[in-house]
């Protein structure tokens, strides 16, 4: 789960509310003004699957080159709603098409050896070959 915050101008707040209430989000909306200028700030909770998807449409409605216009992520440690839990099932019922990507995770320890695992093994290709040499099946078989 993560909190996202939009910052937007007054006059692109509508495209931003547009965009939650089309996601279907539950959002907070906070008004203030600095230097003569009023700015929103809306903050909603969204599922870890749709948050990417989000946050480019949110790209796509404002002009994040100007001064105020910001997107912030923070993760969330804890949270207590049942609409929410309800929310991530449906994420990550329509998020499964990423499941390469989650599958080769967890493997990309094993991609780079460890030194100890290298050095392991060669001491036990020598330790066989050794024993080839020497025609002694016990030191192949033990190596």
């Amino acid at each position: 789960m993560k909190r996202v915050e939009i910052t937007v101008a007054a006059g692109e707040g509508g495209d931003v509310e547009a965009l939650l209430n089309g996601f279907g989000f539950t959002y907070f909306r906070d008004e203030a003004s600095h230097g003569g200028s009023r700015f929103l700030r809306y903050v909603t909770l969204v599922p870890d699957g749709v948050v990417e998807d989000l946050i480019k449409q949110v790209e796509k409605s404002i002009d994040t080159s100007k001064a105020g216009n910001s997107i912030a992520l923070y993760d969330v440690a804890a949270y207590v709603s049942k609409h929410l839990d309800d929310r991530s099932g449906l994420a990550d019922a329509a998020g499964a098409g990423r499941g390469l990507e989650e599958l080769t995770q967890p493997l990309e320890r094993f991609l780079k050896p460890e030194r100890s695992t290298l050095a392991m093994v060669f001491i036990a290709t020598t330790v066989a070959l050794a024993g080839l040499l020497m025609d002694n099946p016990v030191i192949v078989i033990g190596a």
